[in-house]
């Protein structure tokens, strides 16, 4: 489409470099946050009691649900959850242990 003193409208189908990047770096992003909920979450049933586990899932399950909205509405926030995620286990994992004992 002519703009005027001959420039062209970008095709409407391509996104913007910047798009494209940060759909990239969602996907990387959400890719690393589903490694994260087999490795430490799942594994974690080797050092917790198996309701606790339930309790880390289903935290991992919220966390997966608000990264793929973020994916959607703010790409680039993404790695935060993951990052949230690491923090949330190693917390709570280590007041499991100095509350209740847990141990390997």
């Amino acid at each position: 489409m002519e703009l005027g003193h001959g420039r062209t409208e970008p095709a409407a189908t391509e996104p913007a470099p910047h798009r494209r990047r940060s759909r990239w770096v969602a996907w990387a992003a959400l890719c690393g946050y589903v490694a994260v909920g087999f490795f430490p979450y799942l594994v974690s049933g080797l050092v917790v009691p198996p309701g606790a586990v339930v309790v880390l899932m289903v935290a991992w399950l919220l966390g997966l649900g608000l990264a793929v909205w973020l994916s959607r509405v703010r790409p680039l926030l993404v790695p935060a959850v993951v990052v949230l995620a690491l923090v949330f286990w190693f917390a709570f994992v280590s007041v499991g242990e100095a509350l209740f004992g847990w141990t390997a």
